[in-house]
């Protein structure tokens, strides 16, 4: 399961799918993908004040003292399409 924590200045996205062996498995290349691309548009296109991310394996932290409406806008895009992931896979658990 991937654990996805949205909270007021962070994202904590974690685990693994199961779906498939680890390196096959389409949801987590899926969130994955979308949650690389948040972080690194957050950090060099948006250049989010205060902001920091931290990868490992299976686990990614954002964290930032404030959003402008530009990253507000990312991050609604990011969350609609790991819902889509969570619908279709059922593989996505949001706390």
């Amino acid at each position: 399961m991937i654990s996805v924590k949205v909270r007021q200045n962070s994202i904590e996205v974690s685990g693994h799918a199961g779906a498939a062996p680890r390196g096959q498995s389409v949801p987590c290349a899926g969130v994955s993908a979308m949650t690389w691309m948040l972080g690194k548009g957050l950090k060099e296109i948006i250049d989010l004040p205060g902001f920091e991310l931290s990868i490992a394996d299976g686990h990614v932290a954002m964290h930032w003292d404030q959003l402008t409406q530009s990253a507000e806008d990312l991050i609604d895009a990011w969350f609609l399409g790991l819902c889509d992931i969570a619908e279709e896979y059922g593989c996505v658990e949001f706390i």
